[in-house]
């Protein structure tokens, strides 16, 4: 018995927290404009918004973009 409790739990923790992850950060939305051209974009500010970035999308709408804003002006290497 003691087993099937324990392994229920297990479960139920594993769906809790893969259903908490899939719904993500709230990003910040705006609009950026190139030239003659309005994208649409959200930004990725806090280091858990950039490695969430536009993952568990299932499509990604025309004049759309994620724009990933860093505190450094540092190049990484």
């Amino acid at each position: 018995m003691f087993s099937f409790v324990r392994s229920f739990l297990v479960l139920l923790l594993v769906c809790l927290s893969t259903a908490s992850f899939a719904d993500g950060p709230k990003f910040k939305k705006g609009s950026v404009q190139i030239g003659t051209t309005t994208i649409k974009a959200e930004f990725a500010i806090t280091d858990a918004e950039q490695q969430h970035g536009l993952m568990n999308r299932s499509e990604i709408p025309d004049n759309f973009g994620m724009l990933f804003m860093f505190k450094s002006k540092n190049v990484p290497k």
